[in-house]
């Protein structure tokens, strides 16, 4: 009884999305009659979903929060603000990956375009003091940092069978060294390109089957190790 939209792009984008999502929206109701009424807009089984039914969400790797011990008081301060922020990978305990995603809670009471600009200054507001939390804890632990980031490079280029979770908790270090301008060869969009390559699904889509666990670490591990040193070996 729903018709659900999606559209995803890198980056702070959604005000340039938004247009696009619109249109079709538009075309479809051409087709479809919506359950709408001026009074509460959208009419869904959620009342959180009343209104535009727009719900955005921004991907952020917030690993300074986590190290520091601060992503909880950050959850319930957003929270009460009215923005969801909840782990990528939710079927997880824990923050595999240290990736975030934040979200409007509610759709009704604001504009398509206030939800879009309360969300994207959140994020903005969120990188900035993530990036300060960073820089005083690699200021304070340079050495450690190097070490780790260095391993964490050496074991996604070099390991023969790899779990996601390895992947992810290596990935997310390696992110790091990235944004410090210790690891050079590689840019941010590759490592979103090797984030996503190493995914179950996309693996399994890559491959043309359905692979258990096991096989799935081994491709995985390849990837990464050829992607990787293809990288290095570039620069």
């Amino acid at each position: 009884d729903h018709i659900k939209l999606q559209i995803a792009h890198d980056g702070l984008s959604a005000n340039l999305l938004w247009p696009q999502i619109s249109h079709l929206d538009d075309e479809l109701m051409h087709i479809f009659q919506y359950a709408f009424t001026d009074q509460f807009g959208f009419l869904t089984s959620s009342l959180n979903q009343l209104g535009t039914s727009l719900k955005v969400e921004i991907l952020l790797h917030l690993p300074a929060f986590v190290f520091t011990g601060r992503i909880n008081q950050k959850i319930h301060q957003l929270l009460g603000e009215g923005i969801l922020i909840r782990h990528y990978f939710d079927e997880t305990e824990l923050p595999i990956g240290n990736l975030y995603l934040i979200s409007n809670q509610k759709t009704i009471g604001l504009s398509e375009m206030e939800i879009i600009e309360k969300l994207e200054s959140c994020a903005i507001q969120l990188s900035l003091e993530e990036k300060t939390l960073r820089d005083t804890l690699f200021a304070s632990n340079k050495q450690e940092f190097l070490d780790k980031i260095h391993r964490a490079y050496g074991l996604l280029a070099n390991s023969y069978h790899i779990s996601f979770q390895e992947t992810y908790t290596y990935l997310s270090i390696l992110k790091i060294g990235i944004d410090l301008k210790i690891i050079e060869f590689i840019s941010p969009h590759q490592w979103g390109r090797l984030f996503l390559s190493c995914l179950p699904a996309h693996i399994q889509e890559t491959e043309g089957e359905v692979l258990e666990k096991d096989k799935i670490d081994q491709i995985r591990s390849s990837i990464l190790s050829k992607k990787l040193k293809a990288l290095e070996n570039k620069n």
